[in-house]
């Protein structure tokens, strides 16, 4: 399955819009901060969300290529990344679209993701 183009907004943000003209934003967000005890380690912690900003998300149940696309922001963000912690706060969207994707779950050599 071909997931949806999506853009880099930035280092840490993605956006993309589905077949039915749902806007989402990807975003990872620099835990740094929250580690500042930690410096060794506080540089490689992120969170990452994922919202629809635009449409209505009756139908996103039922779209694997939301999930498809979620996996590609990854492997975009790892590209430039090494030794990286990444949190997502599990939600009814996250856990829809990360279902079936063991590919995405520690699948990523040297990356560890954690579902909160």
């Amino acid at each position: 399955m071909t997931p949806y183009n999506f853009t880099q907004r930035n280092e840490l943000s993605f956006e993309f819009t589905t077949d039915q003209g749902i806007v989402y934003t990807a975003l990872f967000f620099d835990y740094e901060y929250l580690f500042g005890d930690y410096p060794e380690i506080s540089k490689y912690i992120y969170s990452f969300t994922l919202d629809i900003v635009k449409g209505e998300n009756a139908n996103h149940l039922l779209d694997d290529k939301i999930g498809e696309t979620v996996v590609s922001i990854f492997k975009r963000f790892f590209e430039s990344k090494d030794n990286v912690v990444v949190y997502m706060f599990a939600t009814v969207l996250t856990n829809a679209i990360l279902q079936g994707k063991e590919n995405l779950i520690g699948g990523f050599g040297n990356i560890t993701m954690e579902v909160c």
